[in-house]
């Protein structure tokens, strides 16, 4: 009897070791079935950046694309030799280099990459040098120029070219009149291959020095040393001028001479002159000459001859009647009464 009590209380405790040991199963089955829907939506929210991640990366593209366009390129040179301890590149020949909006042609350049103890990231260039940006040409015999700084100073026979921006109105009115292309769609409208290709559209500066400052807001040009500038229909001469892209405007200063192909002539310690628009502003002016055309000036004839149809006679022949009639009019009077 006891021994059949004991084997019914070990099948009861068997039992419940089942169930419990059943139950506990279930539980670990739905906590991974949990596990597993949750997953993927967690999987999904990693996957998406935070605001500040996703800020970071916009920045981070944003200053790849600046540097991008930041970058100084060489665009073609016959030969290159690269000196790596010296942080220097050696480039000869058809040399055509580019920065921002701006290209660079010379024989002869060497370029200082940023790691350049004294000169980095400078250029320095010469032979058939030329400076095109797409306002302003710019030639010379020396050029050095700071890249960091979007500056370039160009020596020696120093000339720069300012060109007029074209009508867009009155080339567009044109065109529709005529169905021709606007000239900004025509192959006419390129850079013209040598500085008198520009003639009546432009300013030239001719001095000693450039300094050419070519960031994105800022077109200017200083030149000092014997400063000559020549616009379409009048020249000047200076001690300095400033030449300025954006407002279109060429400031003279120091011993300005100002004179215009009609023989107009001032002087003035400054003047402003409009690129695009045809004025002159300047202060404390002195020694102005304007040229006067004088009119020939004929005598009208006389009124008797024109009623009675004769043929007008010169002064010099109107003169000499006037003295022939004196002289008969003096002969009658000594003329002695008839007796």
């Amino acid at each position: 009897m006891r021994r059949a009590r004991i084997g019914v209380a070990l099948l009861l405790l068997v039992g419940i070791v089942g169930l419990a040991a059943w139950g506990w199963a279930q539980e670990v089955e739905k906590g991974s079935d949990k596990q597993a829907e949750k997953a993927p939506a967690d999987a999904t929210a990693d996957k998406q950046p935070k605001p500040d991640e996703a800020a970071g990366t916009k920045e981070t593209k944003k200053k790849a694309e600046d540097d991008e366009e930041d970058r100084f390129e060489l665009q073609w040179a016959d030969n290159m030799f690269h000196d790596k301890a010296q942080h220097t590149y050696y480039l000869t020949g058809n040399i055509v280099m580019s920065h921002e909006d701006v290209l660079m042609y010379c024989d002869e350049a060497e370029y200082y990459d940023k790691d350049h103890p004294t000169k980095p990231d400078s250029a320095r260039a010469t032979g058939n040098l030329k400076i095109v940006d797409p306002e302003v040409t710019v030639t010379g015999d020396l050029l050095e120029a700071d890249l960091d700084k979007k500056i370039a100073v160009i020596t020696g026979n120093a000339r720069m070219v300012g060109k007029k921006k074209p009508d867009e109105d009155k080339e567009e009115g044109a065109a529709a009149k005529t169905g021709a292309k606007p000239a900004n769609e025509t192959k006419e409208d390129k850079e013209p291959e040598t500085l008198e290709g520009y003639v009546e559209e432009l300013t030239t500066i001719t001095c000693e020095k450039i300094t050419y400052y070519y960031d994105e807001d800022v077109k200017r040009g200083v030149a000092v040393g014997n400063i000559k500038a020549v616009q379409e229909h009048r020249t000047a001469w200076a001690d300095e001028a400033i030449y300025e892209g954006i407002p279109e405007e060429l400031t003279l200063i120091g011993n300005v001479r100002l004179k215009t192909d009609e023989g107009d002539e001032f002087r003035a310690p400054r003047a402003v002159i409009g690129i695009e628009d045809d004025w002159i502003r300047a202060e404390n002016v002195s020694g102005v000459t304007f040229r006067r055309e004088e009119e020939e000036k004929e005598k009208k004839p006389p009124k008797a001859e024109i009623e009675a149809g004769q043929k007008p006679q010169s002064e010099e022949a109107t003169l000499a009647k006037e003295a022939e009639e004196a002289k008969d009019n003096s002969g009658d009077k000594q003329k002695p009464p008839e007796q």
